[in-house]
């Protein structure tokens, strides 16, 4: 029979509990993911006893919800802690905790700083008081401060990093309970608070890793250097995802294998399907938000999570807006507690859902963006195929465009008639999908720069470029994106 050592408080500590407990408590739990515990038992009394046992949690949080039971009322917790349970799933429980029944006295974000040096880990120094009393509303109304990304053991020293004041209300009322200790936390509580928006996973279905989480050496058994037949699907993995295309010149690792044009050839029609569709492509660990479109091309093990938007017509304007500025900074903001070396970030499926997406109603407006998302893709691939200073110049004047009116949908800015209805009428529409399929209908080995010469690739950048020099000719427009400062 498996035996836990238990450390029993009132046999340990009798005089202070019946004097309502602990004054002050410090510490600085361990960071173990409840999954590494092997002893079972262990993981059901937690399960029984924590509320904030949840999910995949680390059971660092544990010792949040313990310390709280032995504080007297009014005594103060301050842990040098894991930044996880900031905005993860399996945080949830433990910030309802936290907002409803102590008074946040402040959250300095110290994960930018190597504070221990032999492990890879991201704290944040918590302080909390425990509340009087239990009443809910008392103490969501507390005003607590929080730092954002110090970068110098200096600022601590000194005290001079820079304080945000917030309500635990404000925390209690985002998704999920999140806290947000980002400097934009206003700008992207208006943003959520706005009627017009809606959640992603309201525009669609979600998939990842469709082919399976094992047996991923019978999955990459099946992969060939090359197309055996027509019906192979390009495989490509997270490094061959760039915002809005897919570079599939660069080679494939899997299991410790190096492919320069990996294809698999799959059996189950579900599967075939499901790759079969348009889609939109997200890559799992990045820098910053970065979404592909994917025709219905390409095959995927593992890193990408796919998005398949109910309402096709609003694929390339979801594309749009998911790689803008103002949904990078929105992401980032939210869920900088799941940051990791580098400034990475996990794009976790379950947190892409309750991203906040506003599709202007204006028909003319949708056209608009839907035909700057196909020139950014045009554009993109060209350049991974032929990087000429040219195209970058056109991606960086669109691009500048599309941040421009998506931030002004995303901040209620009234976009004048006329600017609208000249934009819809001076950007040409191009077919990018027939000009996709044509480029990779040979063989993805095959394409040489040479195909940008070609008629059809011609055609669609004289389109741009007619575009392009329309809308420089238009004054109204140049003095809008001359004007333009990002709010972010």
């Amino acid at each position: 029979m498996l035996e836990i050592d238990q450390l029993h408080w009132c046999e340990k500590f009798p005089t202070i509990l019946e004097e309502g407990g602990f004054d002050l408590i410090i510490g600085n739990p361990p960071y173990i993911e409840i999954k590494k515990i092997r002893n079972i038992i262990e993981k059901k009394i937690f399960s029984q006893i924590y509320y904030s046992a949840y999910k995949l949690y680390d059971i660092a949080i544990l010792f949040i919800e313990r310390a709280l039971q032995l504080l007297k009322e009014n005594g103060h917790l301050s842990f040098i802690i894991t930044n996880k349970f900031l905005s993860t799933d399996f945080g949830k429980n433990i910030r309802e905790i936290i907002l409803t029944q102590s008074k946040i006295r402040s959250i300095i974000d110290i994960s930018y700083l190597p504070v221990f040096l032999d492990a890879s880990i991201y704290p944040i120094i918590l302080t909390i008081e425990k509340a009087t009393s239990q009443d809910r509303e008392l103490n969501l109304a507390n005003r607590f401060y929080v730092s954002s990304k110090i970068e110098e053991f200096n600022e601590l020293h000194l005290d001079s990093f820079k304080k945000y004041f917030r309500k635990q209300i404000e925390f209690f009322e985002l998704p999920k309970m999140i806290f947000n200790i980002s400097a934009n936390h206003e700008i992207v509580q208006t943003i959520l608070n706005n009627p017009s928006a809606n959640k992603l996973t309201s525009f669609g279905k979600f998939a990842y890793r469709i082919l399976g989480f094992t047996d991923w050496n019978k999955n990459v058994k099946k992969i060939t250097e090359n197309r055996k037949t027509k019906t192979d699907f390009r495989v490509i993995g997270t490094t061959n995802i760039v915002p809005y295309s897919i570079n599939f010149h660069k080679p494939v690792r899997l299991s410790g294998n190096k492919y320069l044009n990996p294809h698999i050839n799959l059996k189950n029609k579900k599967h075939i399907d499901l790759f079969k569709k348009p889609k939109l492509l997200v890559k799992e660990v990045a820098t910053e938000l970065t979404v592909a479109y994917d025709p219905g091309i390409f095959a995927n093990l593992t890193g990408v999570y796919m998005i398949f938007p109910s309402d096709t017509k609003l694929m390339k304007i979801l594309l749009l807006v998911l790689n803008s500025h103002i949904l990078n900074e929105i992401f980032s903001s939210l869920y900088s507690g799941t940051h990791l070396a580098g400034g990475y970030l996990r794009y976790n499926g379950s947190y892409l859902k309750e991203l906040p997406i506003i599709i202007p109603e204006d028909p003319k407006l949708q056209s608009v963006l839907s035909k700057l998302a196909n020139y950014q893709l045009f554009l993109t691939q060209s350049q991974l195929i032929e990087n000429k200073p040219k195209l970058n110049d056109l991606k960086i004047y669109f691009n500048k465009l599309s941040n421009y009116l998506i931030e002004s949908i995303y901040f209620q800015k009234e976009l004048k008639l006329s600017t609208v209805t000249k934009l819809n009428a001076n950007l040409e529409e191009i077919n990018f999908d027939s000009w996709i399929l044509e480029l990779v209908s040979k063989n993805f080995k095959n394409i040489e720069e040479n195909f940008l010469e070609n008629d059809t690739s011609k055609n669609l950048l004289n389109k741009i470029l007619n575009s392009f020099s329309e809308l420089q000719g238009e004054s109204e427009i140049e003095t809008e994106l001359l004007n333009y400062q990002s709010l972010l």
